[in-house]
């Protein structure tokens, strides 16, 4: 065991005392972290990337293989062991993301090992610290996705290379070459360990004669076979589209950089993402200057610095470059390999601290500790989402959908989504027309006889969402929208069966700030009592950018008491006005939610924006407003409790 330890620079010897501590802290993080990503791992519901992983698991082999040629595909290692579990297993949520969180746990260890290897104990337990407390892993461990196994697949990868090189040996090179083409199967992006590992060879070649027969064999292996696959892959940089829908991050260099380091830092929201993206920058050239500074080092003690600063630059540089050419392919989670060189690099730096003055690494750990555990009790104990809710959202339709209705998904993957939490039949057409393509609602054929159309639709599909939207004002008219954790469900109804309700009429108020209202559009969202009213706002950006707004609607008697209210960002919970050009136009649906049986009177609608983001309008209730030019009634009630006319806008105005 401890040949297999052995590291490169090498350090103090230890008391039996501290090995085994170290070996049991170790075992405490393994288990603390498997306790971590089991607890929640089914509270919420699959994404869209984890139907289409099933889709594909479900498939059989000859379809599987098919992936490997076809252009902005990942290998199809993953989804054949996902399926092989899976028929096992089961395919609940909890067995196939189980099926992630088995490699994300044993990442720690091996990332302790790797540690051994390039730098201390010491600093080993830290970098298997940061991995056990990681909520970028945890998240990636609570997702049926293959990025926990491609990770876990590197850290094989590169130690076994530095094994190699040190002891050779026919069986860790044959281990190498398979852990990394297992890698390269599994993602694409697998395929920069090549370059990052080859760099480092050449670097140090003079000390590691004796290796070079195997490593140039090893390394035919890995890329003569693909050479075909991969020219095919790189055509696809010349079509973009058919790569992703819309670019994934930052194109230059060192924001990709900062990306990387703030992603792998902690996904917790509630800091400024430059602050993130400075401190966790300055911490990896804090170990990579701790490493260079190291007494010990001499030319044989490069080999750390050299093998990590690889381990970040290489992949970044090459993504980098296809970016440039206009592929968007830049994302922390497809450079996933790159994540234990920065780890290790960080460790590296509070391990130079806690040298200095052990309080120090001490608080270098619970700050990270403390980072990610915010993001750790947002989910598990302030009831946070992260994910779009799926099984939320297809209930919601199940419940209110009656036979015969048609259902509308954008993309194949959204309606692999609703296929896996459907419970009963569902007629769910499909618009996506295939890659590089505009949606294409002609495909939904003839309208459903019910006269009711339902829409499906995740948060980050909106840019997709016009063609679609402007078929469904053509042939539809909006009842309802409901907001479903990053998931819209909208109802809509058949224009002749919708005669209870009037088209958009055209306002004209202005915002200070650059902010006009165009449009307004009321409904009802059914006909049961104490439904609530859905009001939709059509906003124009007279000016950019934009102060990020805040909406109040209210719904008030007479006397200026509030039956209803609701507030939140001008434009919906995606749009935020900071980011929309001049001419930018946003149609947003508030639903304001009204008591079961308000009594028979005329109401009035008020429509207020405010400047801070969030802010709750002052209570009205009890005082009569001041008269506001353009104050119209609502309507009145009818027995039942729901408004029968028309609602009109009512007073607009900026505080």
């Amino acid at each position: 065991m401890q040949a297999l330890l052995k590291p490169a620079i090498a350090p103090p010897p230890l008391s039996p005392a501290a090995r085994r501590g170290s070996t049991l802290l170790l075992a405490g993080l393994v288990l603390f972290a498997y306790s971590l990503r089991v607890a929640t791992l089914g509270l919420e519901s699959l994404t869209i990337d984890e139907a289409d992983a099933v889709y594909y698991a479900r498939a059989d082999l000859p379809a599987q293989v098919a992936r490997i040629t076809q252009p902005g595909e990942n290998g199809p290692l993953y989804f054949l062991l996902l399926g092989f579990w899976a028929r096992f297993a089961g395919f609940s949520e909890f067995s196939l993301r189980y099926f992630s969180l088995l490699p994300s746990v044993l990442c720690i260890p091996l990332l302790f090992v790797l540690g051994m290897r390039l730098l201390s104990r010491r600093a080993a337990v830290m970098a298997a610290f940061f991995c056990a407390m990681s909520s970028y892993l945890l998240f990636y461990a609570q997702m049926a996705k293959m990025y926990s196994l491609v990770l876990c697949l590197s850290l094989v990868a590169a130690y076994l290379l530095l094994r190699g090189l040190a002891s050779g040996g026919r069986r860790t090179w044959a281990g190498y070459t398979l852990a990394t083409t297992a890698a390269l199967h599994t993602h694409v992006f697998g395929a920069l360990l090549a370059p990052w590992h080859s760099l480092f060879v050449v670097a140090f070649l003079r000390w590691h004669r004796a290796a070079l027969a195997p490593w140039l064999m090893s390394l035919a292996a890995l890329t003569l076979p693909y050479v075909p696959i991969g020219w095919q892959r790189l055509a696809a940089l010349e079509a973009p589209e058919s790569l992703n829908r819309q670019s994934t991050g930052p194109g230059d260099l060192l924001g990709m950089l900062g990306a990387l380091a703030q992603q792998y830092g902690t996904l917790f929201d509630g800091v400024p993402g430059e602050a993130l993206s400075a401190l966790f920058l300055l911490l990896t050239l804090g170990g990579a200057g701790a490493l260079l500074r190291d007494p010990r080092r001499g030319e044989q003690g490069l080999k750390p610095v050299v093998f990590l600063s690889l381990g970040v630059v290489a992949p970044l540089t090459i993504t980098y470059l296809m970016v440039a050419r206009g592929a968007p392919l830049f994302a922390a989670r497809y450079l996933v390999v790159t994540l234990p060189a920065f780890y290790l690099l960080w460790a590296a730096a509070a391990d130079r601290m806690a040298a200095a003055a052990r309080w120090l690494g001490l608080v270098a750990l619970l700050g990270f500790a403390l980072l990610n555990g915010a993001r750790w009790a947002q989910t598990a104990y302030g009831g946070e989402r992260f994910r779009e809710d799926w099984r939320g959202a297809v209930a919601y339709l199940e419940q209110r959908a009656t036979p015969g209705d048609l259902v509308l998904a954008l993309h194949h993957s959204s309606g692999r989504a609703i296929g896996y939490y459907a419970t009963k039949p569902l007629a769910v057409a499909t618009l996506d027309a295939g890659e590089g393509r505009p949606l294409d609602p002609q495909r939904v054929g003839a309208l459903p006889e019910t006269g009711r159309v339902w829409l499906l639709m995740a948060h980050f599909e909106l840019p997709d969402f016009k063609p679609v939207e402007r078929w469904l004002d053509e042939y539809t008219q909006l009842v309802s929208h409901r907001w479903q954790t990053g998931v819209l469900v909208g109802h809509y109804l058949v224009k002749e069966e919708s005669a209870s309700r009037r088209p958009l009429f055209r306002v004209d108020a202005a915002v200070e700030g650059g902010l006009a209202l165009r449009e307004a559009q009321t409904a009802r969202a059914s006909e049961w009592p104490g439904a609530p009213l859905m009001i939709t706002l059509g906003w124009e950006a007279r000016q950019a950018p934009l102060q990020p707004l805040a909406l109040s609607v209210q719904v008030q008697d007479s006397q200026g008491r509030v039956l209803g209210e609701a507030a939140g960002p001008v434009g919906g919970q995606f749009y935020p006005t900071e980011r929309w050009p001049q001419g930018f136009a946003v149609r947003d649906v508030v639903e304001v939610p009204l008591a079961t049986d308000p009594p028979a009177a005329g109401y009035y609608l008020a429509v207020r924006v405010f400047e801070e983001p969030g802010r709750r309008p002052e209570p009205v209730e009890g005082r009569r407003p001041e008269p506001v030019e353009g104050r119209r009634p609502l309507g009145i009630t009818g027995a039942a409790g729901i408004l029968r006319e028309e609602l009109l806008l009512g007073p607009f105005q900026s505080p």
